[in-house]
């Protein structure tokens, strides 16, 4: 009895770019990072080992987005307190 193996397909193989404009549509248009994969058609998976490789947690961004999304005023005076200087 032969033992069949299946083979494995390699997952596809991304460039800078699209990863660049995949991280910049969670971070910087405010997308929900589920929405940008879904979009993109990558596995949210491989969407978020790109956001923490790039220093940015998926989660901590898809709760910001939200949040600026539903207070927009409240979201931008916590965005001026972190960068501002100490007197």
């Amino acid at each position: 009895m032969e033992n069949k193996r299946k083979k494995r397909i390699a997952p596809p193989r991304y460039d800078e770019a699209f990863k660049g404009g995949a991280i910049r549509m969670v971070t910087e248009q405010g997308r929900p990072s589920t929405e940008v994969a879904n979009e993109l058609g990558i596995c949210i998976d491989t969407l978020r080992s790109w956001l923490k490789a790039a220093g940015v947690q998926a989660g901590q961004a898809d709760r910001q987005n939200r949040d600026s999304r539903r207070n927009p005023l409240h979201a931008q005076k916590s965005l001026q307190s972190h960068h501002e200087l100490p007197p």
